[in-house]
């Protein structure tokens, strides 16, 4: 699986990305895991987002909205109905209610807002755990 075009594995090393840990793994198993491990951190190190679509199918966000013209911007609630222009962030700052970008959505079942909030709170974890990884890195080095 070389998604990030010829070479971009030792790119992503020289770049320093961190071989896949746990040497236990054998044969075929270790090499799709040398692979997913170089395939995660080459994203983060070239800048080439090789998992875009995996990414967006997982989003929940997308589920509770409908893209219109075919434009990743512009967005349509399926709760009430209200288009937005501003791209899929929006949708989900008006389905949470929880910022001052987009009003909130009166029609938006609980069990979805809690999804989201969740969701939106475990990529800032994440975020948070790579610039943190990252700052040790830089002073160790």
């Amino acid at each position: 699986m070389y998604l990030l075009g010829e070479g971009g594995f030792r790119k992503a090393r020289a770049m320093g990305a961190p071989r896949p840990e746990g040497e236990h793994i054998q044969g075929e198993c270790k090499a799709r895991h040398e692979d997913y491990i170089l395939e995660r951190t080459a994203v983060a190190f070239v800048g080439v987002n090789n998992t875009r679509a995996t990414r967006r199918e997982v989003d929940p966000g997308r589920k509770y909205g409908i893209m219109l013209n075919n434009n990743s911007n512009s967005w349509k609630c399926i709760f009430c109905k209200k288009d937005f222009n501003a791209g899929i962030s929006r949708l989900k700052q008006h389905l949470r209610g929880d910022h001052r970008n987009a009003k909130a959505c009166n029609l938006c079942p609980p069990h979805v807002r809690e999804e989201l909030i969740k969701h939106k709170q475990m990529k800032e974890d994440e975020i948070a755990a790579r610039n943190l990884a990252l700052q040790e890195e830089e002073g160790l080095g």
